[in-house]
């Protein structure tokens, strides 16, 4: 039985007559890093603001961490967020933020607080004041300040937007070792879908406020890789052919079509092969995506919002 951290049915969010969200219904595993997709404005920040109890759905439910909304109780503190703007103190060091954060929780000892900045990746900015951190620094002491109060779920919007590559490196880097080792489940938003498969292990795909489609890290990766696609009028018949052409990784598309991975004869040997089988041929051809294609097609093929 798969254990969920969270989970919503159908929930939504309506300005008057617009739906920035419409019947979103996910499962998010325990230590999972699950990836929210989709364009600037899809909806993804408006999803993150109702599980984290900064918005309140027009209708639908969830539950957190085994409890459901609005009777969240203690499920409240065991969610951490770095939406929007951080709240940084820019003429205070990191150590500083996090002391001031940590007030709102009754106080939290040094040992604590230099523990999550060595987590995150900022024991060497000392005493130097936030308003002086690059964009990459920040961005982690925005995820430093969503770590007070030892949350088991944290939820980060576009945390590596506006980054440079070695910006973005080092926030995937301290989120892998949130994930590995707290085992703290990170729901992350962001349209760099490239960037995102290097970290996550599950996606949820939004476009115009819906929840298009989930998909795990390894389903994502199949799906991304080279085949030739084979429409025929009899599979059953055409994967016998396949296999004593000593073809074993063969998978049923749709109706009538094979997708055929890892093949290292040429299309010509297939068709003969079929042929002398009187299996009809009615199309071959290689295909496969990339992950920016995969993700353009799942968003309604690039088309404009």
């Amino acid at each position: 039985m798969t254990n969920y951290i969270l989970k919503t049915q159908s929930l939504s969010k309506h300005f008057g007559k617009f739906a920035a969200n419409e019947s979103i219904s996910v499962g998010i595993r325990k230590g999972a890093i699950y990836g929210l997709v989709g364009r600037n404005g899809a909806g993804k920040t408006t999803f993150m603001k109702m599980i984290c109890s900064l918005s309140s759905p027009t209708s639908g439910s969830f539950e957190l961490c085994g409890q459901s909304y609005p009777h969240l109780g203690s499920a409240r503190a065991k969610i951490g967020n770095l939406i929007e703007d951080p709240g940084i103190y820019a003429n205070m060091s990191a150590y500083d933020n996090l002391k001031a954060k940590g007030k709102l929780y009754g106080g939290v000892d040094k040992e604590k607080i230099n523990d999550i900045i060595r987590i995150v990746g900022l024991e060497k900015a000392g005493k130097k004041h936030a308003g002086k951190f690059s964009l990459g620094m920040k961005q982690r002491l925005g995820i430093a300040l969503a770590l007070i109060g030892d949350p088991e779920v944290l939820v980060l919007d576009e945390p590596i937007n506006g980054l440079d590559p070695a910006g973005v490196a080092e926030i995937r880097e301290t989120l892998q070792r949130l994930n590995h080792e707290r085992g703290i489940t990170i729901i992350i938003s962001s349209h760099i879908l490239g960037e995102l498969s290097k970290l996550c292990t599950d996606y949820g795909f939004i476009d115009r406020g819906m929840l298009i489609k989930e998909i795990t890290s390894d389903r994502l990766g199949a799906d991304c890789t080279d085949y030739i696609r084979l429409l025929v009028d009899d599979t059953d018949k055409a994967k016998k052919v396949l296999g004593s052409l000593g073809v074993a990784d063969v998978t049923d598309g749709d109706t009538g079509e094979l997708r055929i991975v890892g093949m290292t004869a040429g299309t010509n040997e297939i068709v003969e092969a079929m042929v002398l089988n009187k299996v009809k041929v009615y199309e071959i051809s290689k295909q496969g995506t990339d992950l920016e294609g995969y993700y353009l097609n799942m968003l309604g093929n690039g088309r404009e919002s």
